[in-house]
Formats: C-alpha cells, structure tokens, sequence
C-alpha cells in the first residue's frame, strides 16, 4: 500500500492535541481497511506538524509529506496499535498530574543524541532510529505529543461525565460533546431509579426479639 501525506494538514497545536485524545481513545477493533489508510495518513500528519523549534527529529513522520511509503497493511496496523497503546500509557500519566505534585511520563527510545549550531547559537536535537517501522512512527509521535503538551494548558485536560472520555475543554465546559449534556441528566435519573430498585429489592432484616431479663 503506498502511503503519502501529500499535503500537510492544516492544524492548530489545540486541534493536534485534541486529534491525539481522540485517536489515544478510538476503538481501532472497528476499523475497516479504508480507516487504517486514512489513520496512518492523519498519524504521519501528526508527526509531521511540528515545528523547527522543537528538540526532536522526526524523519519518518516529516518525510512522509514529500516522499511515498510502501507499507503493508500489517505494518500499518501494527504500528498504529502500538503507538496508541503509547499515547494511552502518556496520556494516563498526564492525567494523574492533576493529581499529585509529580509524575514521571517517560519516553524512551534508540537513538543519538545531536548537537547543532544555527546562527551562533547551540541547539540540541533528539533523533530516534528504531529497527521498525511500528517503533519509528510511536517514537516520532510520543515526541510530537510530548511537544505539544509541553506548550498546552494542562488544566483544560478533562474527562467527560457522561461518556467518561477525555477532551480538552474550553472555559467552563464540562461536556465533550452537545449530546453528553444532553443525555446526562437522562443518565443520572436512571442511576438514581436503579439505586431505589435494588435498594427497595433487598429483604429487609428481622430484628431479634428482645430478651427479657
């Protein structure tokens, strides 16, 4: 299957960290081969968006905008699957951030490190060279997500009470979708009704007689 990101898409650094959510939280088991295709093209997309500002090279991601892939579609699903295990794992640390004072969201990776000079002044940058095509592209996309966390407020990263599932809110939003809000006081009503059913079901205790002395 040749796969090329023919142009690059056009996104915010909101709009690529909110594509990260959703695709940390799809269901890939549903996806037909047509999804695979169009999720590794928005996936090299991904690593391709960043900026050459960042302390990371992503050759794989990158030169997927001006050069053709011949991956099969077991090297596409493999290497999907592996990075959304990934995300999973990150985006979990993230989460728990909110929680404590610390969190240690490691990415680790084969690679060199490379010391560069632009104009006078001394850059680093991070340059993973993983044997597969799956670890390449979870690599590129971890740094990418890793960027892209780093310039975001993390105080936005919420998890929805109706479908449980975590977005970015904007101000005060506390649903991810219309169709949450709408469907959540519908939800609490019937936890509410079950709670009274099973409750009102339980065989109440018979108490003892009381023993006269």
């Amino acid at each position: 299957m040749d796969i090329r990101v023919s142009s690059r898409i056009k996104r915010t650094d909101r709009e690529w960290l909110s594509w990260a959510l959703q695709f940390a939280q799809a269901d890939l088991n549903s996806c037909q081969e047509r999804d695979w295709l169009n999720t590794v093209k928005e996936a090299l997309a991904f690593g391709a968006s960043h900026d050459e500002s960042t302390h990371a090279e992503l050759p794989f991601t990158v030169c997927a905008a001006v050069r053709r892939y011949s991956l099969s579609l077991e090297q596409i699903t493999t290497s999907l699957r592996s990075t959304q295990t990934a995300f999973r794992r990150f985006i979990r640390h993230l989460e728990q951030t909110m929680h404590v004072p610390f969190i240690d969201a490691e990415i680790p990776f084969k690679g060199g490190c490379r010391f560069l000079m632009f104009g006078g002044r001394p850059e680093v940058r991070y340059v993973a060279r993983e044997k597969t095509i799956a670890k390449q592209l979870t690599v590129e996309m971890l740094l990418r997500l890793g960027e892209l966390v780093l310039r975001s407020d993390l105080s936005q990263l919420k998890r929805c009470p109706g479908c449980q599932r975590l977005f970015l809110a904007a101000l005060q939003e506390r649903f991810d979708t219309p169709e949450c809000r709408m469907r959540h006081p519908i939800r609490l009503l019937n936890e509410e009704s079950g709670a009274a059913d099973a409750s009102a079901s339980r065989p109440r205790r018979r108490r003892s007689p009381a023993v006269r002395s």
